[in-house]
């Protein structure tokens, strides 16, 4: 009786074995048609990593730190972008001397300013020829003799000493191994003159700062970038100057005095290159590019 219970004990134990066996052979053979069916269709087999996964274990890598190494690493290997002004292949501004030069127009200073030069002398004789026109009893035209002169280039040289004098710039008239100094405006009598001192000082103010102002107006034309306005009204000096200094030379001429004695007449040096030459281009030059920059 006890043999026959084990006995059925026992092949309850082996079913029950065979039975697990043939569950898992089942298990393996439906996963492997599952295996084949994935590669027709081009898929990895289950436990196998995607193409372009690292697998399990394996470093997947450094990876970025912060957001921008993750824009770098999208743009390629450009790293960090400059200003939009080396971006264009422009010259960082550096806001030296150099640079101010470039930006400075120069050429148009030249230009303009040698033709201010000689448009205030223009003025300057207009103003003359007003006085000599209300001058009823020739006083004025005995005190500014320079219509008389015989050659081109002593007439333009007495004209421009009357511009140089309008500057405060004295003339100098050496004769006889003497030298001396005038300003024809400073040492003419009120009553000799029918306009007042000052209207001969004015010719050269309103041609500097009607010059900076054409030149400061057109430096803000420009496209890109401009020097401050004030800055090129004042670079009227450039030509201006250069005239006012050449001057000292160009318009220097000789005259013959009443017993033959010669006497050279010219611009005084000192006064010619400090006046005319920096301080009255430089100030109304500036004034007239303040007001192109209102």
């Amino acid at each position: 009786m006890t043999d026959h219970r084990l006995d059925r004990r026992d092949v309850l134990t082996d079913g029950g074995h065979d039975e697990g066996r043939n569950q898992n052979r089942e298990t393996r053979n439906q996963q492997g048609v599952d295996d084949r069916s994935q590669l027709r269709r081009g898929q990895p087999q289950s436990g196998q990593p995607r193409r372009g996964q690292p697998r399990q274990g394996q470093s997947q890598g450094r990876q970025p730190q912060d957001g921008s190494a993750q824009q770098s690493t999208r743009r390629g290997t450009r790293g960090p972008q400059g200003p939009p002004s080396q971006q264009r292949g422009h010259p960082p501004n550096a806001g030296g001397g150099g640079d101010l030069l470039e930006r400075l127009p120069l050429k148009a200073a030249l230009v303009i300013g040698v033709a201010v030069f000689f448009v205030g002398i223009g003025l300057q004789v207009a103003v003359l020829g007003v006085e000599l026109s209300l001058d009823e009893d020739g006083s004025a035209s005995d005190l500014f003799d320079v219509l008389d002169d015989e050659g081109p280039h002593e007439q333009l040289s007495d004209w421009a000493g009357l511009y140089y004098n309008g500057h405060f710039a004295e003339l100098e008239t050496e004769q006889g191994g003497e030298t001396e100094s005038f300003d024809i405006y400073s040492e003419a009598d009120s009553e000799e003159m029918e306009l007042p001192s000052i209207a001969f000082r004015l010719p050269p103010i309103i041609v500097l700062i009607g010059g900076g102002y054409v030149l400061a107006s057109r430096t803000q034309r420009r496209v890109g970038e401009r020097p401050d306005p004030i800055v090129a009204g004042a670079s009227i000096v450039v030509g201006y100057g250069l005239v006012a200094v050449l001057g000292i030379v160009l318009f220097s001429y000789s005259v013959t005095g009443a017993f033959g004695s010669e006497a050279q007449i010219a611009p005084a040096a000192g006064d010619a290159i400090l006046l005319p030459g920096l301080i009255y281009p430089l100030l109304f030059g500036a004034i007239g590019g303040f007001l192109a920059g209102r």
